[in-house]
């Protein structure tokens, strides 16, 4: 009896973590135009945690909401979780610490509509670390890490920070090697898992002839690189043209970063690109993803991904939100106004339009939605797409921007059976509304 009880609750546990791992998490990236991008065909924007036991203010901070809600302001889409494993100083924490910090962040991504790059940040000539990465803790990390998120859509693999110091006149046959062996362990515990190999410290010209000595499935493989001590792109538009690319760390310019609270003076290795003063506008340039050292690393007043935001708009390269991550209450600009319910004796329903107009004088980003704010008890929308803090919401079918004095309707069925009454008025929002994420917490700080 205890045997069969314990393969039930095995089984049990495997079916809602497979659920856990499913329900809400955003499809598989892709390789389109030689870079990373989102099951929605937009370039990975992320920021990054810095998962280390030296750093435990950091990790109170990645638990909290503000950085979520600093990500969905921002329209950042992704977070690089760098995972601090195996160096040779002794405050790194145990494996399974690690793990149960993966498992707690990409969870809260999945909710958060977000992917994870899971990057094994190991440091190469740093507290005593040599010049190459250690294959030996490589493996134990990705024995552990590969298999436990397999499954995880919204997860991506870097194979290693900076594997060699530092670009790539310093690689020889057995770093080559120690990257295959690493990526071979990687792709058996993960078959459909994109996975980023090399990722340059500095971007140099041959990256894309070392890439072809590996082996790798290019369909779900990427090289990485960093955006550091360059005033030119050609050598990253060189990787591109040949192999799938992302940028996964650069750091703000020396503006930002020279002030207390990060090391004044030091400017990071960072150089403008072409004129380019953050390497984020260099990136929606060559239409590359990128992941920003600095963006979402800290709290105020060392978030800079709000200097990054504030760059893009005044530039004109500011990307928009990936549709489900920006939802808007836009009542006040687009309200809703009802045509009236009339029964359908057929389906026992009563069926009425809606009608949002555009009364502000600028267009309204979609899609968009109603959502009825004071249903009484029992009455239901049989048609809902979503929900917003538990409140029924229907999507406006086929418009994704509405112009200024311009309108779009939306039929509604809803049913009714103890005659409670169908309230005539609905707020509009702006965003793909399926679930509940952070409305609340998010409404708050619009």
């Amino acid at each position: 009896m205890k045997t069969f009880i314990c393969i039930v609750m095995a089984v049990l546990a495997t079916t809602f973590m497979s659920l856990e791992a499913n329900a809400t998490a955003r499809g598989r990236v892709v390789v389109a135009n030689n870079t990373v991008k989102t099951d929605q065909g937009t370039l990975l924007r992320a920021g990054t945690f810095w998962i280390e036991s030296d750093q435990p203010q950091f990790i109170a901070y990645y638990r909290s909401d503000e950085p979520w809600i600093r990500a969905k302001e921002n329209h950042l889409n992704a977070v690089r979780l760098a995972i601090g494993y195996g160096w040779v100083q002794n405050d790194t924490f145990p494996l399974d610490k690690y793990l149960s910090y993966l498992d707690e962040f990409i969870g809260r991504a999945a909710a958060e509509n977000m992917y994870v790059i899971i990057d094994w940040h190991y440091m190469v000539n740093s507290h005593g670390d040599g010049p190459k990465m250690d294959v030996a803790k490589g493996q134990t990390f990705w024995s552990a890490v590969a298999p436990r998120y397999a499954n995880r859509t919204n997860v991506l693999y870097e194979l290693c920070n900076e594997p060699v110091a530092w670009t790539v006149p310093d690689y020889n046959a057995q770093d080559i090697q120690n990257q295959q062996t690493l990526y071979n362990l990687m792709r058996q515990n993960a078959p459909d898992t994109h996975i980023i190999v090399l990722s340059f410290a500095v971007p140099n010209s041959g990256m894309a002839n070392l890439a072809n000595q590996l082996s790798v499935d290019w369909s779900k493989t990427s090289v990485g690189f960093h955006g550091y001590y360059k005033d030119t792109s050609q050598y990253i538009q060189q990787l591109k043209a040949l192999r799938p690319c992302i940028n996964t760390e650069f750091m703000p310019p020396t503006a930002f970063t020279d002030q207390p609270g990060i090391k004044p003076g030091d400017d990071f290795g960072m150089r403008p690109m072409e004129g380019d003063i953050w390497n984020q506008q260099t990136m929606e340039r060559l239409e590359i993803s990128w992941a920003g050292w600095f963006f979402l690393w800290q709290p105020e007043p060392l978030a800079f991904e709000d200097d990054a935001a504030r760059d893009a708009r005044s530039k004109g390269y500011y990307c928009r939100a990936d549709a489900s991550m920006n939802i808007v209450d836009v009542t006040d600009a687009a309200p809703a106004s009802s045509s009236g319910f009339v029964l359908n004796s057929t389906y026992n329903t009563y069926n009425g339009t809606f009608t949002i107009t555009n009364n502000s004088g600028a267009y309204i980003d979609g899609p968009l939605n109603i959502v009825l704010t004071d249903l009484p008890s029992g009455v239901t929308v049989v048609n809902a797409t979503g929900s917003l803090d538990g409140k029924p919401a229907v999507q406006v079918p086929g418009v994704y921007s509405l112009a200024p004095g311009a309108s779009a309707k939306v039929n509604l069925a809803i049913a009714d059976p103890a005659h409670m009454g169908i309230p005539d008025i609905a707020n509009t929002y702006s965003g793909v509304i399926s679930q509940d994420f952070l409305a609340e917490k998010y409404h708050a700080r619009r």
